[in-house]
């Protein structure tokens, strides 16, 4: 089962370049990532029970329920593509950063958004499911986004 700790600890290792002696299997057995049979990965923490307390505490029990099992498998090769440039390093970018997620550290989401020098909103005390529990603030980066757009960039 993933925990903050696990997962925090392991990105924060990689964060500042230090190593680790888990193999990757480890890690991601650590976070809850399992192969299934087909080669997807699947989440064991979008379980009906920990999906709601680590993943949408924000939102009413019974939705975030409905989206723990609304969950799908993801392609496991999408964990392992290499990538050739970063599209941050000549696009202007946003982020926002939820303030009490505990699926991704919320100071990782900072440096990650200040590295890329994008346009960072912070959403105090929201979780990881932000989109649902804040639409409206979450529509309004998009919004901002999408009409800046047509004025020059600015690195």
């Amino acid at each position: 089962m993933m925990t903050r700790s696990t997962f925090t600890r392991h990105t924060e290792i990689a964060w500042r370049g230090g190593q680790t002696r888990s193999t990757p299997r480890l890690i991601a057995e650590e976070m809850g990532i399992a192969l299934t049979y087909n080669g997807s990965t699947m989440r064991r923490h979008s379980s009906r029970w920990q999906f709601p307390k680590l993943f949408a505490p924000d939102l009413p029990r019974e939705r975030a329920e409905f989206v723990a099992l609304s969950q799908v498998p993801a392609a496991a090769q999408v964990f392992g593509t290499p990538l050739t440039a970063a599209a941050w390093k000549t696009k202007p970018s946003w982020g926002i950063v939820a303030g009490g997620d505990q699926i991704i550290n919320p100071d990782l989401e900072r440096w990650y958004y200040e590295r890329a020098k994008s346009h960072t909103t912070v959403i105090p005390g929201a979780s990881h499911s932000i989109y649902e529990s804040h639409p409206k603030q979450v529509a309004a980066v998009i919004t901002r986004a999408a009409r800046s757009i047509d004025q020059p960039a600015t690195r």
